[in-house]
């Protein structure tokens, strides 16, 4: 039974004549009948020569068509409609798409994605069609993109964790069938682990053509035998399906690997993860993303490389324009667009929560400054129309609005001067301040949230960070003096909330929308903050003196590494059957939300710094 594939409804599947009509016809009847957007009924004929299924096929494959042509005709048919009729509103449709092809078109980075959504219960449900920002696998795979399948495993209310671990496993080991095809399992990111998504793919084998889930792990990894551990094969797999946009590509020569930037003893690694970019090379990558000022850092991918490339004042040296560290290296490949994530850009505010408040408390901080910063996020949610400017921080977490309102005041538009999104931002700024009152975490204005780089100049000493952010305002704000600094979601001592000085320096006044690192001294900044790096870690830098302690604690003791050793001699079967079964088995063996809740009650009860000890766990 663990290796039936499994399927959608049979009431859906069993639909005469479903199996005639092309693939993304197809998914889209299966995905509006799972989700009771239309009736089975829909598919008997009213009259002669009334066929749904021949009807459709006007549509061609076009996810967007498809599903308006479904709806128009389900309405049409009603109005017992001529052909003529029938044919305007598919030239009508066929209009409307165009369009949204010319906007997706503009970016060169969409791709219709299936997705499908497996309860625990086992129950398929396929989701409607979207166009979707892609991955370096699925542009180089694009001629077979529509074989690729996102799948979703939802947990279910008043069902046993067992329930989805027998799920899991099924669809794993036996396939998922949708659509008229067999999907295998192709891989799973870190954070699709975390969340239980992976991706699947369905291989196509025929007299012109062959393609299996196989042959794409071998195009991104062609060396199995880099990996003798299955999670670290599953996780560089999954670095290639990051949503990216493809820039511009870097010829040999133009690049090189260094060795990293180390302490004096070899044990810490000052440039983990972090490398260097011509400023030419970043104003052509700023170009090519039509970014109006070139960023200080890059979130990148580029061969098997992962981590941040920062400009350096000082490249090209001969022919390089890129300079890549040897701990950026996480396999070979051969893939040489150099692929950009993210970048520097003005950086959201930070937030303050309960963990935070906890070990500020601890260490001297009034309680009563807590209330005021939320009094004061919550006033500022109300006043957003008297001051433009807040729009940006007020509606941070929505990035949608947020692009929108940027865009506003780029154009120096008055938003009050635009009754609907005046209406949708009222309403969002009401919300916002119903939840900052209620939860114990709240936007602070005296924070920034931003990445972590290295001083590739050597100017900062040990204690020392370079802080310079643009605000919502676009003025540059250079800060100096005492600082506090934080990796969100990880402050379990009173070390991991370091106090740092944050300098003014002419040479790093290029540097802006980052926090800069020392790059050298007895240990990294970034490592004694629960063993961050600079691969391309969001630091919450905080400026206001009031939530600036006069000293917090030893920072953690840095655990040794071990190298872990599996012995997997047949990489083909062996690893991929270990991916499987981590995958499946990963809800059980995660037990980061337990230990973090607990961590949080005995501290709420006993105090942040009562002993609690996270190695007993």
């Amino acid at each position: 039974a663990n290796t039936l594939p499994i399927r959608v409804s049979p009431e859906i599947s069993n639909i005469p004549r479903l199996d005639l009509v092309p693939f993304a016809l197809r998914f889209e009847i299966e995905a509006l009948l799972s989700n009771r957007k239309l009736n089975t009924k829909f598919f008997k004929p009213h009259a002669k020569g009334d066929d749904p299924i021949e009807i459709l096929k006007l549509a061609g494959d076009d996810p967007l068509k498809i599903r308006a042509a479904i709806f128009s005709l389900d309405r049409f048919r009603r109005e017992r409609p001529n052909w003529k009729e029938l044919e305007k509103r598919f030239a009508e449709i066929d209009h409307l798409s165009e369009s949204d092809r010319a906007i997706q078109s503009d970016t060169g980075n969409y791709a219709p994605i299936s997705r499908v959504v497996i309860e625990s219960n086992g129950k398929l449900v396929p989701l409607t069609q979207r166009m979707d920002h892609t991955s370096r696998v699925i542009r180089h795979f694009s001629q077979f993109s529509d074989r690729f399948l996102r799948v979703d495993f939802r947990r279910q209310k008043n069902l046993h964790d067992q329930d989805m671990f027998r799920i899991k496993r099924r669809a794993l080991f036996g396939g998922i069938q949708v659509a008229g095809r067999h999907y295998e399992f192709l891989l799973a990111t870190d954070t699709g682990l975390r969340w239980g998504k992976c991706w699947f793919f369905a291989p196509l084998e025929t007299s012109d053509v062959s393609i299996t889930c196989q042959d794409i792990r071998n195009w991104i990894i062609p060396n199995f035998n880099e990996f003798s551990s299955p999670h670290k094969y599953g996780a560089r797999l999954g670095l290639s399906f990051s949503i990216s946009v493809p820039s511009i590509h870097v010829n040999e020569g133009e690049w090189i690997v260094e060795e990293d930037v180390m302490d004096s003893t070899g044990n810490f690694i000052f440039s983990d993860g972090c490398g260097k970019i011509s400023p030419e090379f970043a104003s052509r990558i700023a170009a090519h993303l039509k970014i109006p000022r070139v960023p200080s850092t890059f979130q990148i991918r580029f061969l098997g490389t992962k981590g941040m490339l920062t400009v350096d004042q000082n490249l090209p040296t001969g022919n390089v324009h890129i300079v890549l560290r040897k701990s950026m290296v996480k396999y070979h490949g051969n893939f040489q667009t150099l692929e950009i994530l993210n970048w520097s850009q003005s950086p959201m505010v930070g937030y303050i929560t309960r963990q935070v408040i906890l070990a500020l408390e601890d260490l001297g901080i009034p309680e009563s400054i807590f209330f005021e910063l939320q009094d004061e996020a919550i006033l500022d949610c109300m006043k957003f129309q008297r001051n433009p400017q807040d729009l940006e921080y007020l509606f941070l977490e929505n990035l949608m609005l947020r692009k929108i309102v940027r865009k506003f005041l780029e154009n120096n538009s008055h938003v009050e001067n635009e009754p609907f999104l005046s209406r949708i931002l009222n309403k969002n700024g009401y919300t916002t301040a119903r939840v900052i009152e209620k939860k114990t975490a709240f936007p602070f204005r005296g924070s920034r949230d931003v990445y972590g780089v290295l001083d590739e100049t050597g100017t900062l000493n040990e204690g020392e960070v370079f802080f310079q952010f643009e605000d919502f305002d676009g003025k540059h704000v250079q800060v100096e003096g005492h600082v506090m600094i934080l990796r969100p979601a990880m402050i379990f001592r009173h070390g991991d909330l370091r106090l740092l000085n944050a300098i003014k320096s002419p040479v790093l006044n290029h540097m802006t929308n980052v926090i800069v690192f020392q790059a050298k001294g007895k240990r990294p900044h970034t490592d004694e903050m629960c063993g961050g790096d600079l691969d391309g870690d969001m630091y919450t830098v905080i400026f206001d003196q009031r939530l600036i302690p006069k000293s917090t604690g030893e920072p953690y003791a840095p655990l040794p590494t071990r190298k872990a050793d599996h012995g997997v001699k047949d990489v083909k079967h062996d690893m991929l059957t270990q991916l499987k079964e981590t995958f499946v088995n990963y809800d059980s063996l995660d037990v980061t939300g337990p230990i973090f809740n607990s961590f949080l009650a005995y501290a709420d009860e006993r105090g942040f710094s009562s002993g609690f000890n996270l190695n007993s766990t």
